[in-house]
């Protein structure tokens, strides 16, 4: 009976591993957006596997501008069930990047 209950418990447990939790469709994208004459652009990331309201972050990027680990913390956050939006500070969309701390500081 033993051997029994321990092969139902293993066949349980391979049969759970086996189906798995369901795999996450994470999406991103670039959004162009502008404020006056600047054009803007901001990195939105998302479950979409996640259905109806759910909370969001808006991320703002340090004074390096964006960066793809800027993108990465955006999609941590979106793994984790946050809308996440890191929003443009220099004008990306214009291919504005500081060279530099001095001109990101200006």
């Amino acid at each position: 009976m033993t051997m029994l209950r321990m092969i139902a418990a293993l066949s349980a447990a391979a049969f759970a591993f086996a189906a798995g939790p369901a795999q996450a469709e994470m999406k991103s994208q670039w959004v162009d957006y502008s404020h006056g004459d600047t054009k803007l652009k901001g990195y939105l990331a998302y479950d979409d596997k996640i259905t109806g309201k759910r909370p969001a972050i808006l991320m703002i990027h340090d004074r390096a501008g964006m960066q793809p680990y800027t993108q990465k913390h955006a999609e941590t956050w979106a793994k984790l069930g946050y809308v996440s939006f890191a929003a443009d500070f220099f004008g990306y969309g214009q291919g504005v990047l500081p060279k530099d701390v001095p001109e990101a500081q200006a």
